[in-house]
């Protein structure tokens, strides 16, 4: 089983493909793309992504790119240990905490003097 992460080391969306892979067990080669010098609109880089982000998961030829699309397959691949729950009751509980971690620019904002986190900034946007 040969799988290939194409990832920006500061990206949330491919640290989650990273740590999805560790806990599964499974090795793993990571290449690096520089975001923030635009290497992802490299002509060498539409070859691996056509839509041009990170990460990109690649599995014996089969390209994979949203990182939440990502864990799905790997947990197909690999059952255990799971890491998106089975049971239909809990997968909101597990998005929700996906999408907070993904809000993470809202960290550090500051209402009335005080700083707020991005599941406050969440629940004002809900209300």
């Amino acid at each position: 089983m040969t799988i290939t992460v194409y990832g920006f080391w500061r990206s949330i969306a491919s640290f989650r493909v990273r740590v999805a892979l560790r806990l599964k067990g499974l090795p793993f080669e990571e290449i690096p793309v520089d975001i923030l010098s635009g290497e992802q609109f490299q002509p060498d880089y539409a070859a691996v992504s056509a839509e041009r982000v990170v990460p990109t998961f690649i599995h014996d030829g089969h390209s994979i790119f949203q990182s939440l699309a990502i864990i799905e397959y790997l947990d197909e691949l690999q059952p255990a240990p799971r890491l998106i729950p089975q049971d239909p009751n809990d997968e909101p509980a597990s998005e929700l905490l996906a999408r907070i971690r993904a809000q993470r620019p809202a960290m550090g904002k500051q209402r009335n003097g005080k700083k707020i986190s991005a599941v406050q900034v969440s629940l004002m946007r809900s209300t």
